[in-house]
């Protein structure tokens, strides 16, 4: 008796030559039989022939699996999978949250990117994903990340760690001026998070245009020895209000006027949202249908989907590929104050039948991966690679912009992994990878 799927070598002894029922004139028989069956071989010797006969059963038997390690080393693990039984049909195999299933058994390599969570190795019957059967594999030492050694840099003796003591700007220029306390005469360099680089202190910081039309409180940081200073929050709103910029707050903006605006009718009523998407082979149009408001005069209707569109006024924008899930947010900003008086989202599930629901972007220069997602845990795991010495900044946020956590690194050609902390709830958070230039979002389960 053999299990569905399972090999059987048969062997014959005592005559000269065989034949076996199936055709083959060896000695021995390999099959794979997919039913029970009886075979045949006729054994010959001198002319003299005599035949024998085996029934060999085949059952259904429950999938099983096993796994061992083969190679070990820090940060990857090569993996032998083993499977047997089910309905016959091929096997595949995955690393739960780290590789994608793969139609072999053998040697699996597998990333390892902290070394408390023991790995899932995942087996199931191609086309059958309720036979999924699971094999835990606790992480060896020879495979945990080396840890990140810090050498401390030395310091002129009775010295404080530079810190940002205030700071100011020129409305007109849009020059911030930084004042420091502590630190030595080592160069000092300065930057506006999210904005700019690190620069020269001495060189002038200049806040983008687009960013000071907000009148939001930037983050302002200094460095020195190669150390960062705490982030330092700089809201210059009440200082710089009244200057002009694009559009000029001098305009008025009646919100029954915007194309995008809820119905007229319904303001004055709680804001909320509807979307819907018109399906297309490679993606679609994606429209937002606001309803109440304030009934508030300089305030427009600005729409929002995460790693589909930033902030826009438009109330239809194009989708490539559309997601399973499509989160949408609407907001009433004022034009003058830039206070939102009203915001919420609304979900669309399942608007196609597949996708990743993102616009084409051109090639942001680096390249990111997930590693479990959905999650469990309390930090996201990230491996990251880029062009090589490409400043980068991670920051993880909740729905309603909250920052989490975040961090700024350097790219390397090569992948490299990283930690952020998710917040303690579950529920969907946004991971945002940004250069000077560009960015992208991707959304993270946490269960």
């Amino acid at each position: 008796t053999v299990c569905l799927g399972q090999s059987v070598n048969l062997t014959a002894s005592g005559a000269s030559t065989y034949l076996w029922s199936t055709g083959a004139n060896t000695a021995g028989l390999n099959l794979t039989p997919n039913a029970t069956a009886t075979y045949s071989v006729t054994g010959t010797t001198n002319g003299c022939a005599a035949t024998a006969t085996l029934t060999i059963q085949v059952q259904a038997c429950p999938l099983s699996l096993s796994a061992g390690v083969l190679n070990c080393q820090p940060g990857e693990l090569t993996v032998f999978v083993a499977a047997t039984g089910g309905d016959g049909s091929p096997y595949e195999v995955a690393a739960a949250g780290i590789t994608p299933w793969s139609a072999k058994t053998g040697p699996l390599t597998i990333p390892v990117f902290n070394d408390t969570a023991p790995l899932e190795i995942w087996v199931r019957n191609t086309g059958n994903p309720v036979s999924i059967v699971r094999y835990i594999l606790p992480i060896p030492a020879c495979a945990r990340p080396l840890p990140v050694t810090v050498t401390p840099i030395a310091t002129e003796p009775n010295t404080q760690p530079l810190q940002i003591a205030g700071a100011s700007i020129s409305c007109d220029s849009r020059i911030i001026t930084v004042s420091t306390t502590g630190g030595n005469s080592a160069p000092v360099y300065q930057r506006i998070l999210l904005v700019t680089s690190f620069q020269p202190a001495s060189q002038p910081l200049v806040l983008d245009n687009d960013v000071f039309a907000e009148r939001r409180p930037i983050q302002l940081q200094v460095q020195q020895n190669g150390v960062n200073s705490a982030v330092f929050t700089f809201d210059y709103s009440s200082q710089c209000r009244s200057v002009t910029t694009t559009p000029p707050v001098t305009q008025t903006v009646v919100v029954t006027e915007q194309s995008c605006a809820s119905p007229a009718a319904t303001l004055g009523q709680p804001l909320t949202l509807s979307a819907s998407l018109a399906c297309q082979e490679n993606g679609g149009i994606l429209s937002f249908f606001p309803h109440g408001g304030q009934l508030q005069a300089n305030t427009v209707f600005e729409f929002m989907s995460p790693g589909v569109t930033g902030w826009t006024t438009s109330c239809t924008v194009s989708v490539q590929d559309a997601d399973p899930v499509i989160l949408t947010f609407v907001r009433q900003r004022n034009l003058i104050t830039n206070e939102v008086p009203a915001q919420t989202t609304y979900t669309l599930t399942n608007p196609c039948t597949a996708g990743a629901g993102r616009m084409p972007v051109e090639d942001t220069g680096f390249s990111v991966t997930l590693a479990g997602n959905p999650t469990s845990a309390r930090h996201a795991e990230i491996a990251l690679a880029g062009k090589d010495g490409l400043p980068l900044w991670l920051i993880i946020t909740d729905l309603q912009g909250r920052t989490i956590s975040s961090r700024e690194v350097t790219a390397t050609s090569g992948f490299k992994p990283y930690q952020l902390e998710l917040g303690q709830s579950a529920g969907v958070y946004l991971l945002t990878v940004r250069s000077i230039k560009k960015q992208q979002t991707f959304r993270i389960i946490k269960q």
